[in-house]
């Protein structure tokens, strides 16, 4: 489409420089806080452009802004292209130029409603201009569309369906828990704010909670899986309170109902203890081929830690990052301590903008959908009972969890809503609380969450009197707690 100049002006309704020049300034108010969402510089064909850009308004500032000026609008007698977007712009910015000091403020929400819809001019056939970039956020300056659900995944493992609990299968048996985190089982992940993930480095969820609903594990009578330590910790447990259930006149069944653990939208919660956060920052940076310079910037944060454990860091994009991730060889600390300093630097402000993504964004796809929101240290997602004519068998990496190599034997019971894990164990937990120190060695008073998550510490790891025997006054309460 090519307009001339009396045809732009006719559109502009007869007006030429003061309505031309007043608007021009209003575009420009405009653009300048579209300008804030940078388009990544990696992204194909649009790449290093601003929202601004791609929605049309840099061009149609400028030429009105030109024509105000009485600059020619002719070159190598052609219409100026930017006429093209002016034309495409005209119906929205008429409005600004019959009042400009209230047309800013509507014409940049409608700008942005129209592309968070799809509907109107720019929403229809328009890249999205809040995709592909880092955006700063804050508690204090949250953005208006809100952050952390810019992802797709898909699920490819199949997980049981959730069922109700029965009360009867917890009459007579003896009641565990034990942290575990609240990372998705069986799904992959295709992309995170807005940058696809290559398939060749797609991960798949291999959960914390949900592993215990996997349809391949329980046809293996497999209830969880740990490090060969923590399994044989737990499993000792298990074997001494069975015992001493059927000596009290119980059913000699363990049931096991893990706790969530720190869930924190913009910083390293317990996730971070598994190698499924930093796979995924593997991932986006092999499929975004990131210049080894930047890359570099933050391993560099990692080897410079105070005390230089992590010297021997050998950077994410090297072929051995997952390896050494793994294993911890070459560096003065253990794995999970590399795990952990590794992905708390990735996910850096400094990183995010480096990668453009968004943490929030990459723990969002992490995540199980029921578990998001769920706070510390409550139990209910999963009730499974131990399976001890299984017990503990070596897992083989790869098929089961790349990261826990022993399986522990057990079958998924179902599903309460969550509850406080002292609530709970009731007064088991009240007795433990109040054993628990209430001023330090130096006489200094210890705060209440402290003493609280060191007696739900004794409940997830003492080997005897750290469960809850479930008899019918305890069963009457637990339904009344549970809505059995």
């Amino acid at each position: 489409m090519a307009l001339t100049q009396e045809q732009f002006m006719q559109l502009m309704g007869g007006k030429r420089e003061p309505a031309t020049a007043s608007l021009a300034s209003v575009l420009d108010l405009i653009k300048q806080p579209l300008d804030y969402y940078a388009v990544d510089k990696r992204v194909p064909l649009v790449g290093g452009q601003s929202a601004a850009d791609l929605i049309g308004l840099t061009g149609t500032q400028s030429i009105i802004q030109d024509f105000s000026q009485g600059k020619p609008m002719m070159r190598d007698g052609l219409p100026d292209e930017r006429f093209i977007e002016a034309a495409g712009m005209i119906p929205m910015i008429k409005p600004a130029a019959v009042g400009a000091g209230q047309a800013a403020k509507y014409l940049g929400k409608e700008a942005l409603r129209q592309v968070e819809t799809g509907t109107g001019l720019l929403g229809k056939g328009t890249i999205d201009p809040r995709m592909y970039v880092y955006k700063p956020t804050s508690p204090s300056k949250p953005l208006p569309e809100g952050v952390g659900s810019t992802f797709e995944r898909e699920q490819v493992r199949g997980l049981l369906p959730v069922k109700d609990l029965s009360s009867n299968d917890l009459l007579g048996a003896s009641v565990f828990t034990f942290p575990a985190d609240s990372t998705n089982f069986g799904m992959k992940t295709l992309s995170i704010s807005g940058n696809k993930i290559k398939p060749e480095f797609q991960t798949i969820g291999e959960g914390g909670i949900p592993f215990g609903r996997s349809v391949e594990h329980q046809a293996k009578d497999i209830g969880f899986a740990s490090n060969e330590g923590a399994a044989t910790g737990q499993h000792n447990r298990y074997e001494i309170e069975r015992l001493k259930n059927l000596e009290r006149g119980g059913s000699g069944r363990i049931i096991v109902a893990p706790t969530t653990m720190k869930n924190v939208a913009n910083e390293a919660g317990g996730e971070a203890f598994s190698l499924q956060p930093v796979r995924q920052i593997n991932a986006l940076v092999q499929s975004l081929g990131v210049q080894p310079k930047d890359l570099a910037k933050i391993d560099n944060m990692v080897r410079n830690t105070k005390g230089g454990q992590y010297e021997g860091w050998v950077g994410m994009a090297d072929p051995y990052a997952m390896e050494q991730l793994a294993t911890a060889n070459g560096v003065g600390v253990g794995k999970a301590d590399l795990v952990k300093k590794v992905y708390e630097k990735y996910i850096s402000k400094d990183a995010q903008k480096t990668l453009g993504y968004n943490v929030e964004d990459l723990k969002g796809s992490l995540l199980d959908p029921r578990l998001v929101d769920a706070p510390a240290n409550n139990m209910g997602e999963l009730w499974y009972e131990v399976n001890f004519n299984k017990g503990l068998t070596p897992s083989k990496q790869g098929s089961l969890h790349n990261d826990y190599l022993t399986d522990m034997g057990g079958n998924y019971l179902g599903t309460t809503g969550l509850q406080k894990t002292g609530d709970v164990f009731g007064k088991l937990y009240d007795d433990i609380l109040a054993n628990i120190p209430v001023v330090d060695k130096n006489g200094k008073k210890i705060p209440q969450a402290t003493r609280e998550l060191n007696a739900i510490n004794v409940l997830r790891s003492q080997k005897e009197n750290a469960s809850l025997f479930v008899d019918e006054t305890e069963l009457e309460r637990l339904k009344r707690l549970l809505g059995l």
